[in-house]
């Protein structure tokens, strides 16, 4: 059913432009994060410097940007701050060819990076409901949800050979493209119209009230305050497992094994980057797949699929994490895959069920303030816990906290009536 959505030229033109763009976002993901291991392999601190200044400048800017989403024009937003994003990211394959690129400057790329690029998913997720009537929002949100499951699919192998071959710095330059690829797509289309005050208040008193009504809007309903803390429990382990740990594992499951020989050009200390694009690609192909039969569907229960989302995967790091081979780990990426596939589509669903579309933009801010908000904290934590524990028994704390942490949360929500959420079960 998501497949008619694209007879509408708008949602065609803006999916093609988003799974460009996604794709070229992922791959410098991946490329990065071998990036920062090759520049600092014995540091792993560095490293999560490098990636906790990003999240936490996506954070602040979400805090401050994020409501004016319901202010300004969602469409130029999503314009300038692709514009921003392809001139940073660009800065740093520039800098690292001119042997420019000190660990200062990383941090503080880093940083302009996730303040401009913070707005970019409210306004996106607010404006996607507002192309479809209620009972097409899962199929959309599916639809939307497979350009960033595809891309996850495409981009670990992607990368890895593209890393193995020309190094990660020049894989980072990939996403300028993308970037402004869709900043074209965007200008080739109009957003449905919305209703917005034509003289709207954006006095610093004006902003806080918006800020504070999204959060109080969120913690008054019961199923969306117990989807944040799943979402920011395990946000808690995947961001320095995925960021920091995943190259480390990987570098370790790939010792003895003897690649093909078309795989004969690989270098020998870049091998661990294929272990990366194996496992990253058999968790996308299982959550692509999920993403494809949800996407058929119409479901009255996204907090259950949700508290699977997070509890699952989180447990599923440990298994990777102490896999004494390659084989071992591979049932765990499957299985992280197949639960987190309806995760993000079923988020999308409830928050747009409950969420007028007039305040959207800021609730959506307090969605992702809550939901990433430990990804800093995890970052930081694994970076320091790691050095007296190890990779394998960090990553196994931080995995049960948050396999705890979502099941106390959905467990409570469970407690609450839901009736008064109209349309909404749980």
């Amino acid at each position: 059913m998501m497949w008619r959505l694209l007879r509408d030229p708008r949602i065609r033109i803006l999916w093609i432009g988003e799974s460009v763009n996604t794709l070229g976002n992922a791959l410098t993901f991946v490329a990065l994060a071998w990036f920062l291991f090759r520049l600092y392999p014995d540091q792993p601190a560095s490293s999560g410097l490098v990636m906790g200044a990003f999240t936490v400048a996506m954070l602040t800017g979400t805090l401050v940007l994020s409501s004016y989403t319901d202010v300004w024009d969602r469409r130029r937003i999503l314009i300038v701050s692709n514009l921003l994003q392809a001139l940073f990211i660009g800065m740093v394959p520039l800098l690292y060819h001119q042997g420019a690129l000190s660990l200062p400057a990383l941090v503080a790329l880093a940083v302009l990076m996730g303040f401009t690029g913070s707005v970019v998913f409210p306004a996106q997720q607010a404006s996607l409901p507002t192309f479809v009537p209620p009972e097409r929002v899962q199929h959309i949100q599916a639809l939307f949800n497979l350009t960033w499951t595809t891309s996850n699919l495409l981009a670990p192998m992607t990368a890895g050979l593209l890393v193995a071959r020309f190094g990660a710095a020049n894989v980072l330059a990939l996403n300028v493209a993308t970037l402004l690829f869709a900043v074209v797509c965007y200008l080739l289309i109009r957003f449905p119209e919305v209703e917005r005050d034509a003289r709207p208040d954006l006095g610093l008193r004006a902003w806080w009230e918006r800020t504070r009504f999204g959060f109080r809007f969120v913690m008054e309903r019961p199923a969306l305050w117990a989807t944040l803390l799943g979402l920011a429990s395990v946000n808690f382990v995947m961001e320095p497992y995925t960021a920091v740990f995943l190259p480390r594992i990987a570098d370790r499951l790939m010792e003895g094994v003897a690649l093909p020989a078309w795989l004969g050009w690989v270098r020998a200390e870049s091998a661990g980057a294929l272990g990366v694009g194996i496992l990253g690609t058999l968790l996308a192909v299982s959550e692509i797949m999920m993403v494809l039969w949800i996407g058929r569907r119409n479901n009255a229960h996204p907090l259950r699929w949700i508290a699977l989302g997070c509890t699952v995967p989180a447990l599923c790091t440990i298994g990777v994490a102490y896999a004494p081979s390659l084989a071992f780990a591979v049932p765990f990426a499957i299985l992280m895959g197949v639960f987190f596939g309806p995760l993000n589509v079923m988020v999308g669903t409830l928050f747009a069920r409950l969420t007028p579309e007039a305040v959207r933009g800021r609730v959506y801010g307090a969605r992702i303030l809550v939901g990433q908000g430990l990804r800093p904290a995890g970052v930081t934590l694994a970076g320091a816990l790691a050095i007296g524990l190890g990779v394998p028994l960090t990553i196994a704390v931080l995995g049960s906290a948050a396999f705890l942490m979502s099941s106390w949360g959905y467990l409570r929500a469970r407690r609450y009536e839901d009736a008064s959420e109209p349309g909404v079960r749980t």
